[in-house]
């Protein structure tokens, strides 16, 4: 099929997955491709240049859907857009839905100009967001002003204006003007002042909407008490806060507040003094479809939170539901702070803590699963070395108080492993003995044990030796040999002991097989078919029925050889 004879159908769905540097190449393969292109082509438009070069964006504005300005050099500042010549290109994008300033220097002008306005109807009518964030008091108020004067059609509003800056410029304030915003559905607000604005001040103003974040990090102004009640939000979806918690006041309204799609917390405050707050209605978290609690302390550790207040939390938010908690610790440089989740049938705690050496994890952490009600447990991202197994072994003796504890998930550097009730999946350099007796400890009953990294059996005459005898119940060992074991080795001989009986395996490379040529010539031919090279592997099991599977990834050829007594 030819470029010509590629229907307009495809090409509008093709262009739709192109990025806008793609789409300009492709414009000008024929006439047809750049007609069906330029919609797509304009409909992004960035302008990085003072001034613009040409009128093409005048000219095609009725695709322009967004509409960026990015930061001008500091020498090109004075060469900016002239005011009329910004308003002349807003009034040709007459369906322009989203206006964003990323130039500080070119949105005080531009943003100063939108907000006096007066005749809004010459330009788009479909404005749905103005983007722009500053901490200047008098660009905060342009920005919220320049949004109010296309209050008819903005839909989503990010600010974070002083309620006390609108009344000493304007001698208006936010009651005044956020109820004017008709169609606003996502209103994001950062109180910027102590004693200016409250959740409910916004909630009062705004009675339309959808999805709402609000973040303060001052006290709670005391008139808030006296709001409690009085909001009637009935569209409201989605709710963000983010604020320090001293007075119960607005965990109260999250008790009698209607249920939501979506609820998230992030407490800025002490974490013991919040579980305080919410044990008493955590029960009543569980009408939140999708519940998120954050604790943004500077030196958040899990030592702070682990409290009969904290479990008790945990065990409401479980509830009757039967729902499966998630327990996950990372290192106190870890990535994820802590955190609470609550979705559906799950339950999620995350939390950095330390690895103490010591074999009373539960008394230092007072994380004790009293109710059982954790089922899967995870330690991921520490860094730890071969030399540092009592840590290890710490964690399974930890792992081994929970009563329903169904998966161990662990990244501990030098090893990873999974574990449920009857089965072990390890991923380390060459396994050893001490490492397998310390997983019997814990998981005396296993049926299947699987290393899932490659096995490179290295040197002259290496003995290795598993015994696995101790697992009664063991069905299948499964294990992966490296093909650069053979770089230095003939052959692997593997014992397999079954106490009263025994036998042996030969793996060696197959030379019939293609793709082993390669790395043959990696190899140093003499120690390849220098037949002294050997590594003997001796693996012990309790029982000849128990399955032993090696891969040998095509490359190695196995000699069985049958049971002897």
């Amino acid at each position: 099929m030819s470029s010509k004879t590629v229907p307009n159908e495809i090409l509008i769905q093709v262009f739709r997955l192109l990025q806008r540097r793609d789409i300009e190449s492709s414009m000008y393969v024929c006439k047809r491709w750049y007609k069906v292109a330029v919609p797509f082509y304009f409909q992004d438009v960035q302008i990085r240049e003072n001034p613009i070069k040409n009128d093409a964006i005048f000219s095609n504005g009725l695709w322009t859907r967004t509409l960026t300005l990015h930061k001008a050099r500091p020498n090109e500042i004075a060469k900016g857009l002239e005011g009329l010549i910004f308003l002349r290109l807003l009034s040709h994008l007459l369906n322009l839905e989203k206006l964003e300033f990323q130039s500080r220097f070119l949105s005080r002008r531009y943003l100063s100009i939108l907000s006096q306005v007066k005749h809004t109807n010459m330009y788009s009518q479909h404005i749905k967001e103005i983007v722009f964030y500053s901490n200047n008091p008098t660009e905060r108020v342009s920005h919220f002003l320049a949004c109010y004067n296309f209050r008819k059609s903005i839909t989503r509003l990010s600010t974070n204006v002083s309620n006390h800056d609108l009344l000493s410029t304007q001698s208006k304030g936010l009651s005044y003007y956020l109820p004017q915003f008709v169609c606003l559905t996502h209103l994001t607000y950062d109180c910027p002042e102590k004693n200016d604005v409250t959740l409910f001040d916004i909630l009062l103003c705004c009675e339309n909407m959808v999805d709402l974040k609000f973040s303060s990090r001052y006290p709670i102004p005391p008139r808030a008490n006296s709001q409690i009640g009085t909001t009637s939000n009935r569209h409201l979806k989605r709710l963000t806060l983010s604020l320090e918690i001293h007075t119960p006041v607005y965990m109260n309204y999250i008790r009698i507040v209607q249920p939501l799609d979506y609820l998230h917390l992030t407490i800025l405050g002490n974490e013991r003094e919040f579980f305080w707050m919410v044990e008493p209605f955590a029960d009543m978290l569980q009408k939140f479809k999708d519940l998120r609690i954050d604790f943004n302390e500077n030196d958040s550790s899990i030592l702070l939170s682990p409290t009969n207040s904290f479990y008790n939390v945990l065990c409401k938010l479980e509830g009757k539901r039967d729902a499966q908690c998630h327990v996950t610790f990372y290192p106190p440089e870890g990535p994820v702070g802590e955190r609470i989740t609550a979705c559906g049938d799950k339950v999620n705690y995350s939390a950095s803590m330390e690895l103490f050496d010591g074999r009373y994890f539960a008394e230092i952490f007072s994380f004790i699963d009293r109710e059982g009600i954790v089922t899967s447990l995870a330690f991921k991202q520490y860094q730890l070395s071969i030399s540092d197994l009592l840590y290890f072994s710490n964690i399974l003796t930890y792992a081994k108080t929970f009563p329903r504890l169904e998966t161990l998930s662990m990244d501990v550097g030098f090893l990873q492993l999974k574990a449920n009730r009857t089965e072990i999946r390890i991923n380390c350099p060459t396994p050893w003995q001490d490492l397998f007796n310390t997983l019997y400890d814990y998981l005396p009953q296993a049926e299947t044990i699987t290393c899932t990294q490659e096995n490179t059996f290295r040197g002259t005459d290496h003995k290795y030796i598993w015994d696995l005898s101790a697992f009664k119940n063991l069905k299948s060992f499964n294990f992966r040999v490296s093909r650069r074991t053979f770089q230095e080795t003939t052959y692997v001989l593997l014992n397999f002991d079954y106490q009263r009986s025994h036998c042996g395996k030969k793996m060696y490379l197959d030379r019939t097989s293609k793709e082993i040529s390669s790395m043959l010539v990696r190899a140093n031919p003499r120690l390849v078919h220098n037949k002294r090279r050997t590594v003997s592997v001796t693996i012990k099991v309790h029982s000849p029925s128990v399955e032993i599977n090696c891969d040998p990834h095509n490359l190695y050829r196995i000699e069985p050889v049958e049971y002897s007594t």
